[in-house]
């Protein structure tokens, strides 16, 4: 996606307060199939498991309807399964759902600046990829 353009992270159908930023990262897990028989002794590997982890950090504004960290702590102290969602708002714009559980949050109070957090989200099953229509 071009600079500039706006993503969003939801929690359930609720965007979260004051972002700044997000991202999102993909791994594959691989694992070792070397033998004897490797070519020229090159390491060789198969695909195991793919994971995916959604986070954000943002800004806390007091009377938000928003989720805000006291939202998210509640549900990692529930342990509930959520509805993620990372991607474009506009129309043609790519983004991904995906049923998650949030599983770190930190929350930042400094006495010379705005309180901020961070939330990372774990990815549970695969993804779907849509289109804003």
């Amino acid at each position: 996606m071009p600079a500039g353009r706006l993503i969003k992270l939801n929690i359930d159908d609720t965007v979260l307060v004051g972002l700044r930023s997000v991202s999102r990262s993909t791994e594959l897990d691989l694992a070792e199939a070397t033998t004897a028989e490797s070519t020229n002794q090159w390491k060789e590997y198969e695909a195991m498991y793919k994971g995916q982890t959604m986070s954000a950090e943002g800004l806390v504004i007091s009377g938000s309807s928003n989720t805000t960290p006291e939202d998210l702590y509640d549900l990692i102290a529930a342990a509930t399964k959520v509805t993620a969602y990372y991607g474009g708002t506009e129309t043609g714009d790519t983004y991904y759902e995906a049923d998650a559980l949030i599983n770190s949050l930190e929350e930042e109070n400094s006495y010379d600046d705005l309180q901020s957090y961070s939330v990372e989200i774990q990815i549970t099953g695969e993804p779907t990829k849509s289109t804003v229509s």
